[in-house]
């Protein structure tokens, strides 16, 4: 505060001295060295007052006694105007903090529809976010090899452009990494999605080539155009296949480089699987689950990647389990083991139902799709054994308990409820279908 300390220690010469009590205020000057963020508890310690004012580093003693009121309406009348300042932005950060999650920024645009450049990239030594990136690299980085190089070629020319937009992509692709392990940060991507667009992290994959973060469904235009493209021999191979074919392996590749991230502690033949799958909400539920990922990474070290497929197809069955059973329950962050109780048994029975379409007609339980229910019974079984096993190792008594009387209401009453049923449509089936007679043109030839 720009009060003359003589005014104010001959005011409080004429006043007796004032004993610390709970009247006393304590403001935090934002504008001193002794400012502490607004989501950090900051504490001020009460001492005895010596009849001077505290003024140092940014601490205001403020009293509700009369002999204090011209200096309390001072104070007052100077920060207000701050804090109804930052008060938005004091309450926006301590929100972010509570509510982690991982955001897009989009692109704005200000008067007369001009676009704002307000992106900023990470960088690939300090980690610090700057809007003027390559000014960073010159002032601060410019002994690094990398940097010496980029800016020895001439200002203005396509080398040094080059050069520079490889070490700003790398440093944004470390930085989507880093933020994908923590589920909280920003993503950047190469192009910020519009104000009206909806877009989520699972809607963006990084470029093999360049390791800009692309969305999905432009993964494969930008892979024909990217600059930092090398024309090895998977790129050759891949104009071969059609279409869809090269689209999804490229999206393949891309999701290895960031399934190490987003599943920590998995070995790479698993995480192989997992990118071969198809990208929706039900291999995001799969991946997300504890148990149905141990239950595909085991069926991934007993018969390895050669059937991928089938792997995929079990984790995924289990997964439209796991979402009918969070709709049921009303709970959208339940996990499977939450549901392998005997309490439970009755909930999964019926959702096994719905997702196999159960149907009574003439007194007799038809399903339609009886091979899903036999599929998420055997399933199911191996990721009970998963989570006995889990108990077992952390010593659970509860967990083992609950375990091992869901498995016998299944050896009692799995059979009779689903098994049964399922077995007996697929052999009226296969007994009903008509049996073609080859056509002349088989006999001619």
């Amino acid at each position: 505060l720009n009060i003359p300390l003589g005014v104010l220690y001959g005011h409080l010469a004429e006043e007796e001295p004032v004993e610390p009590s709970s009247d006393i205020e304590f403001v935090l000057d934002s504008s001193e060295e002794n400012y502490k963020e607004p989501h950090s508890p900051a504490v001020a310690r009460k001492r005895p007052h010596d009849g001077r004012s505290d003024e140092c580093k940014g601490l205001h003693v403020t009293t509700k006694k009369n002999s204090w009121k011209r200096t309390k309406a001072v104070i007052l009348k100077k920060e207000s105007k701050r804090e109804q300042d930052d008060g938005a932005s004091v309450k926006l950060e301590v929100e972010t903090k509570e509510d982690e999650e991982v955001v897009i920024s989009c692109s704005k645009k200000g008067k007369y529809n001009a676009r704002i450049y307000d992106k900023r990239h990470s960088c690939f030594y300090c980690d610090k976010l700057c809007a003027k990136i390559a000014r960073h690299y010159e002032h601060h980085h410019e002994h690094e090899a990398e940097v010496a190089e980029a800016f020895a070629y001439p200002r203005g020319s396509k080398d040094r452009r080059k050069a520079l937009e490889k070490l700003r992509l790398r440093g944004n692709f470390h930085h989507n990494l880093r933020v994908l392990e923590c589920k909280s940060g920003e993503l950047i991507v190469m192009r910020r999605p519009g104000e009206d667009e909806d877009c989520s992290q699972d809607d963006y994959l990084p470029c093999t080539h360049c390791l800009g973060f692309v969305k999905r469904n432009d993964l494969w235009r930008h892979n024909k155009a990217c600059t930092f493209k090398s024309g090895d021999k998977d790129d050759k191979t891949d104009e071969e296949d059609g279409d869809y074919m090269k689209c999804q392996k490229l999206q393949a590749k891309s999701k290895l480089l960031v399934l190490p991230s987003i599943c920590p502690g998995k070995s790479s033949p698993f995480q192989e699987v997992v990118a071969s799958m198809r990208s929706d909400h039900i291999t995001l539920v799969a991946r997300n689950d504890s148990i149905i990922s141990a239950f595909g990474a085991m069926m991934v070290e007993k018969l390895g990647t050669r059937r991928s497929h089938d792997i995929s197809q079990n984790m995924r069955n289990v997964a439209r389990l796991l979402i009918s059973l969070r709709e049921a329950e009303h709970n959208e962050n339940a996990q499977l083991s939450q549901f392998l109780r005997p309490d439970k048994f009755d909930v999964v029975v019926q959702c096994v139902m719905d997702i196999s379409k159960f149907d009574v007609k003439m007194g007799e339980k038809q399903v339609g799709t009886p091979s899903l229910a036999l599929h998420v019974g055997h399933s199911l079984k191996k990721c009970v054994g998963i989570v006995r096993g889990k108990a077992l190792r952390e010593k659970d008594k509860g967990l083992l308990e609950d375990v091992e009387h869901f498995e016998k209401l299944m050896e009692a009453e799995w059979n009779y409820r689903i098994s049964h049923h399922s077995l007996t449509t697929l052999n009226d089936r296969r007994h009903n279908q008509p049996d073609l007679l080859p056509s002349q043109v088989t006999f001619r030839s």
